[in-house]
């Protein structure tokens, strides 16, 4: 039973914020844009390792599977997909701070609720798995302190509710 409502509190919570606060699609910014495709495609070879400027600054390395030519200029899909790169940062990030509340709020109802082992177990398994789910989304962005940092503080909470819980049982 505990582990059937962490799956289905978790399933609320996902549907709840997809309904809610949906994710941005990445057709929305770049459509039918996706990653360059070389003109010929051959055996890879060994190519100089300079690059090429590009009119909007950036710059491209030369394509080992089209002859070293350089890859090409693509204004429109780098643009796009630093668009879409950008808004799905920022929505990562406002998940991660929406999971932490609920997975937060899961732990501590599930803790309350504790004496009703199947009810407080499988809120407390939502609410982890809820954290989990919003971590690895934000995952990509965050920078290695902060990935450390936050895998330790949930950690530490996780176990020391634990160590609590079993504690008042007793």
């Amino acid at each position: 039973m505990g582990i059937g409502i962490a799956i289905l509190a978790f399933l609320v919570i996902f549907t709840g914020i997809q309904t809610f606060y949906p994710a941005p699609e990445y057709d929305d910014y770049c459509g039918d844009e996706r990653t360059p495709i070389p003109a010929k495609i051959g055996e890879p070879v060994a190519c100089t390792e300079d690059a090429k400027e590009c009119p909007d600054g950036s710059f491209v390395s030369r394509d080992p599977t089209n002859d070293c030519e350089f890859f090409p200029c693509d204004d429109k899909f780098t643009t796009c997909h630093q668009e879409f790169d950008s808004v799905d940062k920022v929505y990562s990030k406002n998940l991660f701070i929406i999971t932490l509340i609920i997975g937060i709020i899961l732990l501590a109802l599930g803790g309350a609720l504790f004496e009703l082992e199947a009810v407080g177990a499988g809120l407390m398994g939502g609410g982890i798995i809820s954290l989990i789910y919003g971590s690895g989304r934000y995952w990509q962005y965050a920078g290695d302190l902060f990935r450390f940092i936050i895998s330790i503080v949930g950690l530490i909470l996780v176990i020391g509710l634990a160590y609590y819980l079993n504690k008042k049982k007793k």
